[in-house]
């Protein structure tokens, strides 16, 4: 009975296999399957095709090619120096500007007023006052020995305060 069995499922596989085959031949049927020898190598095919590049593209292509990225060069650098020679205009007028407006010529100067400011304040805090005592507590207004804080933001900064009202 186990000999049966074996030769049965045998036969079906067997079956199985020739109705698969077949199938794939029918598919097949309108498909080439041999193979075809390509007439040229792939090194051929790659010297011929930099051979037309090369006629296409000479050096007179190479020339026009350069040329062209010359001038487009000296265009931007004469852009360049218009720039430039613009941007000393603008930086002369702002200066005069600034003389005339009766601002600080630079940040720096500006900044030098504030720190020498906020030292001053920070003398007379710790007491190195004419009086030798310490303050503590801020004088608006002013006081034999000390100058009130608004007082010294008038005299520091006072220009500036006059021109932006």
């Amino acid at each position: 009975m186990a000999k049966k069995k074996k030769t049965e499922e045998d036969t079906i596989v067997k079956d199985k296999d020739a109705i698969a085959r077949e199938r794939v031949e029918q598919l097949l049927s309108d498909v080439p399957t041999t193979l075809t020898k390509s007439k040229s190598n792939d090194s051929e095919e790659s010297e011929d095709a930099l051979e037309s590049l090369e006629k296409t593209k000479s050096n007179g292509w190479l020339e026009s090619q350069l040329s062209a990225l010359n001038e487009r060069n000296e265009a931007l650098e004469a852009e360049l120096h218009d720039a430039k020679e613009s941007f000393k205009k603008l930086s002369a007028d702002f200066s005069e500007y600034r003389k005339k407006a009766g601002l600080p010529q630079t940040d720096s100067e500006l900044q030098v007023k504030i720190v020498s400011l906020f030292k001053k304040f920070e003398r007379q805090y710790k007491g190195e006052n004419p009086e030798k005592t310490k303050y503590t507590s801020i004088k608006f207004t002013n006081h034999p020995n000390n100058n009130g804080v608004l007082d010294e933001f008038l005299k520091s900064f006072g220009d500036i305060l006059k021109k932006k009202k």
